[in-house]
């Protein structure tokens, strides 16, 4: 009799230790992959099929922006400013500066004016990306984009473009290709956002 409840308590920590051990494993394995699909989303983001005028690559990195690999920063300029929560990184020449925080993108043309700068971020309260452009003369233009990335504002698309790739053109050009190839659960995860 002693020999049977020793066995029916080896089964039951058997049991107990499987349950945990596979809840471990599916978090680990869900933690990875959440963590592949943000880190190589700029990869991801260029291989889903879209509509024309949408644009997954400046909403996955703007979403991602604390993620995604940023090519050519100053080490040394890491801001860590509590009281705002903000985690601020710029680039070696100072001119481009990535807010984590706020996940927004700031570039500064001319560093002598520091009102003349460009912002692209994600609004706060609505479901939209907005650039700010100010041109010096204090004469901002706002340009809003939607959820998918398609510009809701009257402007020339060739400008914008211009201005995307001043902002996120060196992310994109030193993009990282995962290892373990994600784009499937990707897709499924996006297609009817940007179709």
């Amino acid at each position: 009799m002693g020999q049977k409840s020793l066995v029916k308590k080896n089964n039951r920590s058997l049991v107990w230790e499987t349950v945990i051990l596979s809840l471990f494993a599916q978090f680990v394995i869900i933690w990875g992959l959440c963590d592949n699909l943000g880190r190589y989303s700029i990869y991801y983001a260029q291989h889903l099929q879209h509509k024309s005028r949408t644009n997954p690559v400046m909403i996955a990195i703007i979403d991602n922006l604390d993620k995604v690999y940023i090519p050519d920063l100053d080490k040394y300029s890491v801001v860590k400013d509590w009281k705002d929560n903000r985690d601020t990184v710029k680039n070696k020449a100072g001119n481009i500066e990535y807010d984590f925080y706020s996940k927004s993108i700031n570039y500064r043309p001319d560093l002598k004016k520091p009102m003349y700068f460009q912002t692209i971020s994600k609004s706060r309260e609505k479901d939209e990306y907005i650039y700010i452009y100010d041109d010096a003369q204090d004469k901002p233009v706002t340009l809003s984009f939607d959820n998918a990335g398609v510009s809701l504002s009257n402007f020339d698309e060739k400008k914008i473009q211009i201005y995307q790739n001043i902002f996120y053109g060196n992310i994109v050009k030193y993009r990282k290709k995962p290892i373990l190839n994600f784009q499937i659960i990707y897709n499924f995860l996006n297609e009817s956002r940007f179709n």
